[in-house]
């Protein structure tokens, strides 16, 4: 299924100069969809699949599983790469609805609707369905995970002495807490039977090939979903603990009793491969950005990761302003990636990332930042947070008209949903099954 030309939209068009610069995103989007990425790097034929030097005999039966925010694109992909006689059956789980209509003829495969960003009742029921797949694999079986960014809310399986409703609870706190994300899975290592490979504890084959998506920082895959597929030590809680303070009742309850948990994880080795990441994407709109002779230069700059709302929205201020001072005459792209944690404590909060980011940021540029410009923060799957939400924009044009004098109540609840959406200013998608975390695009004109 190939993405929609136009799968990022706002209600007013977004125009630096007349250019369109969603239309470039939209684009490179497409140019580096999940089915490309795959197809362009993976090569086939009837009696294996390779990818460089690693090849992956497809003569004994082969169990495909994918999870994750990609996981619906991945394993169509596959499928299509995989002759299905191979196949002997596959598991995708998703929190896409609308692709399970891809899947309607393949009877070979388990559709599973999960959920993210939360982890619910259906987190748990695939938890146990992705297990006893894992624990149907015979001696020569070959095994092949399809793994993306999302999968640890999708499968769950709590640890003994916590119920499922307590690390629903738990976890659903642990993600609004304003912690990074890498640094929430030592948690959530720490509390479940699947995550740091222990998934892999069930199977009876030792052919087992990990293909990732990244979405993460340095590309960890140890981090990724949790590292659900990928064998590891478990880290210790205390590490965790040193640099954030849990400040809730319930939450140091569960900590508790992760902490008397002794934990024994046979580490299982893998055939690890990251098949993408957001450097595909990158590369794809550097070479379509380039192709408009009205743009000088393009510029990439490092991942965004452990700094919170407020350091990332003085970050881009000082950042953006130091290199128009050493630009060239002419309009320049400059983009950065990650994800930027907020803390929520508005339990009746709307918004998200992205979202809170923006308003943050417009806040800070107004009356500050007098050259032209154009800011966009996008959820490449398609979900700030909120369904049908990807992020958000805007101008120094806007920043003329734009009024800021109630924009605190809006800062202080959480609520940057609904300033955005007062002045236009929201970017729209569908779940796109893709994920390589989210992207800051800077366009200015000296």
């Amino acid at each position: 299924m190939k993405l929609k030309a136009n799968y990022f939209k706002s209600k007013k068009k977004i125009l630096f100069y007349n250019i369109d610069i969603l239309s470039y995103v939209n684009k490179s989007f497409n140019d580096s969809s999940v089915s490309n990425i795959i197809n362009s790097k993976i090569k086939s034929n009837d009696k294996s699949i390779s990818f460089k030097d690693i090849k992956i005999s497809l003569r004994k039966p082969v169990t495909l599983i994918a999870f994750g925010k990609a996981s619906s694109e991945m394993m169509n992909s596959f499928y299509n790469i995989i002759d299905e006689k191979k196949i002997k059956k596959a598991l995708l789980i998703s929190h896409d609805t609308k692709r399970r209509k891809l899947f309607k003829d393949k009877k070979k495969i388990k559709y599973i609707i999960s959920t993210h960003p939360k982890i619910s009742e259906q987190s748990i029921l695939a938890g146990k369905e992705i297990i006893k797949f894992v624990k149907n694999t015979k001696k020569n079986d070959t095994l092949i995970f399809l793994v993306s960014g999302g999968g640890s809310s999708m499968v769950a399986s709590p640890i003994d002495g916590i119920t499922g409703l307590q690390k629903i609870k738990f976890i659903n706190k642990l993600i609004l807490s304003g912690i990074p994300e890498r640094e929430t899975t030592i948690i959530k290592k720490n509390i479940s039977n699947l995550k740091a490979g222990r998934l892999l504890t069930f199977a009876n084959t030792s052919k087992i090939y990990n293909f990732i998506l990244s979405d993460e920082r340095n590309h960890s895959i140890k981090a990724i979903s949790s590292g659900t597929t990928v064998g590891q030590k478990i880290p210790k809680i205390d590490d965790f603990l040193k640099k954030f303070d849990l400040n809730d009742f319930f939450m140091k309850k569960i900590i508790a009793n992760i902490k008397s948990v002794k934990h024994k994880n046979k580490i299982i080795k893998t055939q690890n491969i990251i098949i993408g990441s957001r450097l595909d994407f990158v590369k794809k709109l550097k070479e379509n950005s380039l192709k408009n002779k009205k743009i000088k230069s393009f510029r990439y700059i490092s991942n965004i990761h452990s700094k919170n709302v407020d350091e990332s929205t003085d970050y881009f201020y000082k950042k953006i302003s130091n290199i128009f001072k050493l630009s060239s005459k002419g309009i320049h792209v400059v983009i950065f990636t990650g994800e930027i944690p907020v803390k929520v404590d508005n339990p009746n909060a709307k918004g998200g990332r992205n979202q809170h980011l923006v308003t943050k940021m417009i806040k800070k540029f107004k009356n500050n930042i007098k050259f032209n410009f154009t800011f966009l923060a996008i959820g490449t799957d398609g979900m700030d947070y909120l369904k049908g939400i990807a992020g958000a924009f805007f101008t120094n044009s806007i920043l003329k008209k734009i009024s800021i004098k109630d924009i605190d109540k809006y800062l202080d609840k959480q609520n940057t949903y609904f300033y955005l959406k007062n002045n236009d200013l929201l970017i729209n998608s569908d779940i796109t099954s893709h994920n390589i975390s989210d992207f800051y695009i800077f366009l200015f004109k000296k």
